[in-house]
């Protein structure tokens, strides 16, 4: 299952910017659907196999947006289809908000982020 996540910087929430945001999504092939507030879903079908790909739009205080995808395309492959709709949702997100930077890409600089304020168990020592 690929798992995707980036994060990005400078990215306004307004009004026009939220329907931007779903202007972005109707061209890619989905229809944003905002579950609260802050949280929106879009659902694409991907590739030649049309794969199912779920991104998760987070508007974060401090005009940071969040963006989390994920398929079930393998990972040991290199998940090039989830990957592909994640640069093609990326690009369209930085068109739309100029001046926004991307900050982090769990395919360039690592795994997913951890969440912030949960503690992580030290490994038990191996006697």
């Amino acid at each position: 299952m690929a798992r995707l996540e980036a994060w990005m910087d400078g990215v306004v929430d307004s009004p026009d910017r939220r329907q931007a945001l779903s202007q972005l999504t109707g061209r890619l092939g989905g229809q944003l659907e905002w579950l609260d507030p802050r949280n929106a879903e879009v659902k694409l079908a991907c590739g030649d196999q049309a794969l199912l790909v779920t991104a998760w739009i987070e508007l974060l205080p401090s005009n940071r947006l969040r963006l989390l995808l994920s398929s079930p395309e393998g990972m040991s492959t290199g998940a090039q289809v989830t990957s592909t709709a994640l640069e093609a949702i990326l690009q369209g997100l930085l068109d739309i908000a100029e001046g926004s930077t991307v900050r982090f890409r769990s395919d360039r600089d690592g795994p997913l982020l951890k969440p912030q304020g949960i503690a992580i168990p030290a490994d038990p020592l191996i006697d």
